[in-house]
């Protein structure tokens, strides 16, 4: 069957006063498989070789990169701050106060947050200079990630989306 299609497509070339001819019969299938073929691989490689020599000649631009906050980092900001608290705990408090204590914690947190004053009626004053030592540090820290992120919004750097919008208030 393929040498009766092989004479059919030569047989226009196997005559005449030449007789077998050059047996260049069927090319044009071929050339368009090639040239659809570099078509599409010529801009790939240009971007390779571009970014190559780029790297080559600039060098590496992996300090100018900002890390996003992932998820082991903010974890790690959290286990940081349970270890204040554990640190900054007075003597003799019982376990099951612990969860009644971070309660009035995050309360406090959320009012400096927003500018109003915490007080809680009938705590002792023990935990409240904690909890007030704690709220201290934590904003502390707080405000210098803030002015960090600024800074970093001011430079152009690549910035989280969360990180934009609690610098906007929003």
């Amino acid at each position: 069957m393929s040498k009766d299609l092989k004479h059919l497509i030569y047989y226009r070339f196997n005559t005449g006063p030449v007789g077998r001819g050059p047996g260049c019969g069927f090319w044009a299938p071929m050339w368009r498989v090639w040239l659809f073929f570099l078509r599409g691989i010529v801009p790939l490689l240009e971007r390779w070789l571009g970014n190559l020599l780029a790297r080559q000649f600039e060098g590496r631009h992996s300090k100018g990169v900002a890390k996003t906050v992932t998820k082991q980092r903010s974890k790690a900001i959290l286990t940081w701050s349970f270890e204040l608290l554990s640190c900054m705990m007075p003597e003799g408090i019982k376990q099951n106060k612990a969860k009644a204590i971070l309660q009035h914690l995050s309360e406090a947190w959320r009012c400096w947050k927003a500018n109003i004053p915490w007080k809680v009626p009938g705590l002792p004053v023990l935990i409240e200079n904690m909890i007030l030592r704690y709220v201290k540090s934590k904003a502390d820290w707080w405000t210098n990630v803030a002015h960090y992120n600024r800074e970093h919004i001011r430079r152009g750097a690549t910035v989280d989306k969360t990180v934009c919008l609690k610098i906007l208030g929003d």
